[in-house]
């Protein structure tokens, strides 16, 4: 069986990071030989390409990388509370919010849910809402010709 293509998006999430226009700028730049739409081709290629790369690296498991944070901030919180601890309490809790922000931004591109931008985090709501969804737009079956149903694929 062949492996499923899925299609290059663009995740909103990335704009927030300076590196994304670093990938962008250097993998753009990269000397193309051939026709313009050739080079043009190549060029979005190469930057899909380095985005993919770049968004694997820099983008682990959000879920796993709050609940890290979490469980680093409640060590901090269970010893001596000094001034070092208390300025990597206030760095964890702004990572937090960060991660929670990208994760939001991630399932608010796939979910087409407006109220999002009023603060819900509940994003494995908004995961099974997509779920649905996907279900909900797959083809199951189709007329054919002589208006009979098909339901296996020939």
């Amino acid at each position: 069986m062949s492996k499923i293509h899925k299609p290059f998006r663009f995740e909103a999430y990335w704009i927030d990071e300076q590196q994304c226009g670093e990938v962008i700028r250097d993998s753009w730049s990269v000397d193309v030989n051939g026709s313009t739409m050739y080079r043009l081709k190549q060029r979005l290629r190469n930057c899909t390409t380095e985005l993919k790369r770049w968004s694997l690296t820099h983008f682990k498991n959000n879920r796993k990388q709050i609940e890290n944070l979490k469980d680093r901030l409640v060590e901090i919180q269970n010893g001596h509370v000094h001034n070092t601890a208390q300025n990597e309490a206030k760095e964890i809790k702004a990572e937090v919010d960060k991660i929670w922000k990208r994760e939001e931004m991630y399932w608010c591109q796939r979910s087409r849910l407006n109220w999002l931008k009023y603060g819900d985090r509940n994003t494995k709501f908004f995961h099974t809402t997509t779920s649905q969804r996907r279900q909900r737009n797959k083809i199951i079956m189709l007329k054919d010709r002589e208006g009979g149903w098909v339901t296996d694929m020939e």
